[in-house]
């Protein structure tokens, strides 16, 4: 796939936009400036020029944009405020050691990280954050803003809802619907559908909590 020479980071104070920028590297696609939201979680090495979201220049709003946050719900604010602003978000940012299938269909602003394999005939949503060494079987479908945390292993035919949390080396099983701002815990193992708004855990799993916003208490 092609990618653009420059992108905005918007949300660079988060402390995951390090990935961002080493598949930048890796892709050769340089950092046209870094839009700050909030607080900064690392020490912001290598960000390029540091621009407050509301004071962003409009010379920038013809560079395309993406989000570094794995939260969705905190991802869905920025890329908001980023639209308002009058910016436009980047078709994929795929890094150049994942293994995308021909047949893919996305959104914009999806992003996917080193290693991740992701099976023919998918499908990924709006705003889809797949980290590294992922692995996504045939016919995935990911809903907008949908996560997928590193080492995650989605089997063929598996539905992550809008906003839904998939967590470090959960397993999905095949075929199995998770619902939107569902949680899915690290190691967890999933073998029946999950309805939205819960947090999942364990090997075997059970329902552990009802009734939350989403991943870190933010929903989309």
């Amino acid at each position: 796939m092609s990618h653009p020479e420059a992108l905005l980071l918007v949300g660079a104070e988060s402390s995951i936009c390090c990935e961002f920028l080493e598949t930048m590297h890796r892709a050769g696609i340089s950092v046209a400036a870094s839009i700050v939201t909030g607080p900064a979680e690392w020490n912001m090495a290598g960000i390029g020029p540091v621009i407050p979201a509301d004071d962003i220049p409009v010379e920038l709003r013809g560079v395309p944009f993406v989000v570094p946050w794995v939260a969705p719900g905190w991802r869905r604010e920025r890329t908001e405020l980023a639209i308002r602003a009058g910016l436009r978000p980047v078709q994929m940012l795929a890094d150049p050691t994942a293994v995308l299938p021909r047949a893919l269909t996305t959104g914009s602003g999806v992003y996917v990280n080193a290693g991740a394999v992701i099976g023919a005939q998918s499908r990924l949503g709006a705003s889809v954050f797949i980290n590294r060494n992922a692995s996504l079987g045939h016919h995935s479908t990911l809903e907008e803003y949908a996560t997928v945390g590193p080492g995650a292993t989605l089997a063929g035919r598996v539905t992550l809802g809008r906003g839904g949390f998939v967590g470090a080396g959960a397993t999905i099983a095949p075929g199995i619907s998770i619902g939107a701002n569902a949680v899915i815990a690290s190691g967890a193992s999933i073998h029946r559908d999950i309805p939205p708004n819960v947090l999942a855990a364990g090997n075997p799993f059970r329902i552990v909590k009802t009734g939350i916003a989403g991943y870190h208490g933010v929903g989309v």
